[in-house]
């Protein structure tokens, strides 16, 4: 998988990490794969970070909402809702997305993250292809 290094000004996001574990550690992160594919009924995580997003006037802080689509042949399977991106200890906007994949055909999907900064009214959206293979059983 080739990992993209995005323009270095503007709202952007990171080639998002997906995997099927997080690694045991104090804060959840994905087990790095080398392929795209995932076992229906597995689990599904996905992290990625957000960069140039501007600062509100008053906080000092962005205000950044993300939304998620996993879509199959065009069509939309799974969708959340746009929520707050709250910054880290050190100011990181990161997002970590986990769940289920039961009931997911085997195919191909697409996987679309949107990201929208309140502050400056800029939104940007990418999109990540991965594979569901039948499950073990």
């Amino acid at each position: 998988h080739t990992f993209e290094v995005p323009a270095g000004n503007g709202l952007r996001l990171s080639s998002p990490i997906l995997a099927d574990e997080l690694e045991a550690s104090r804060i959840p992160r994905p087990r790095l794969r080398l392929d795209r594919r995932y076992r229906s009924g597995s689990a599904f995580y996905c992290q990625y970070r957000v960069f140039g997003a501007a600062l509100d006037a008053t906080t000092q802080h962005p205000r950044v909402r993300a939304s998620y689509a996993i879509l199959r042949a065009g069509h939309v399977i799974k969708e959340g809702p746009p929520s707050a991106i709250e910054p880290t200890s050190d100011g990181q906007l990161l997002r970590l997305l986990g769940f289920g994949l039961a009931g997911f055909e085997p195919g191909d999907y697409a996987l679309v993250l949107r990201v929208t900064d309140d502050v400056a009214g800029k939104s940007c959206a990418i999109d990540e292809a991965f594979t569901i293979i039948p499950g073990e059983g």
